[in-house]
């Protein structure tokens, strides 16, 4: 999760859009003091089977504390797999799922264009 995370950062970074990461550790407590501003989004990232739950309620609780905040959850297979699953963590929490570095790198650029005209090419 972490590593996927370093490398879509990087992508971003490449894109001209600055992104922070977070450890896995962070869920213990640097989560809580999060303060992100009106234009960020938040990206959760996931290595299934096993970081699902964690990135669930990790999701949550960043939906609860930040309602009005743009999160993406990176579900990093392919985009078939579990796509009810998907849909449902959409809905539940108004969220944007993908399942690809690619995909998330648009879908951030995507929100960051309609958000926000600095970064509008």
């Amino acid at each position: 999760d972490e590593l996927t995370a370093a490398m879509l950062g990087n992508l971003l970074q490449n894109a001209n859009i600055p992104a922070i990461c977070l450890p896995l550790e962070a869920e213990n407590g640097t989560l809580d003091t999060l303060r992100p501003e009106r234009n960020d989004i938040i990206c959760v990232s996931a290595l299934p089977p096993f970081a699902l739950l964690s990135a669930r309620s990790i999701t949550r609780k960043l939906r609860e504390k930040h309602p009005d905040i743009s999160i993406i959850v990176g579900l990093w297979r392919t985009a078939d797999e579990d796509a009810d699953y998907q849909e449902r963590l959409r809905k539940a929490l108004n969220v944007e799922v993908v399942t690809s570095l690619a995909g998330a790198v648009d879908a951030i650029t995507e929100f960051c264009n309609a958000r926000s005209p600095i970064y509008r090419r």
